[in-house]
């Protein structure tokens, strides 16, 4: 399965264009960072968009797009009880067994989009400090099994 990543610096024509390169290069899977919020609703005929549940949808800064017709072939699990932030998301994909469609393998996807967080920040949260959303992740839960971690660790990061 073919999976992109792309940071799309909060613009509507950018996140358009990487749900638009996906379906020309058949991916199965888009990690976007930074999409754009507020203003635009986005949504593509090709693609079944999972955001995350925390925060209201001007704070969110990654989503993961699902090629529709993968509905026949795997099951997708948004696993917000392991991460539940805006700025990071998990699916657990099941691959199904062709005759009985039972669940046959799991790969985990992750994508982040790792920024400062707190005072003065798009996302205060309730704290006098800044930290990274990289911080605030169980890592030792998330990665278990087969894990893809895609993302936007921004070059500054020391992690």
């Amino acid at each position: 399965m073919l999976v992109i990543q792309h940071n799309c610096r909060q613009t509507y024509a950018t996140t358009i264009a990487a749900l638009e390169t996906g379906l020309k290069a058949n991916a199965a899977f888009i990690c976007v960072q930074e999409p754009v919020v507020g203003q635009h609703t986005v949504s593509h005929p090709g693609y079944i968009l999972y955001w995350p549940e925390a925060g209201e949808q001007r704070e969110k800064r990654v989503f993961i797009a699902v090629r529709r017709d993968l509905a026949a072939q795997v099951i997708i699990e948004a696993r917000t009880d392991l991460i539940n932030h805006p700025y990071a998301i998990a699916l657990d994909i099941w691959e199904l067994h062709p005759k009985t469609k039972a669940k046959r393998r799991r790969t985990r996807l992750i994508n982040i989009y790792d920024n400062r967080i707190g005072r003065g920040t798009c996302y205060e949260k309730e704290a006098n400090y800044i930290w990274r959303v990289i911080k605030e992740i169980s890592w030792n839960i998330l990665l278990r099994g087969r894990v893809v971690l895609l993302g936007d660790f921004n070059a500054y990061s020391p992690l």
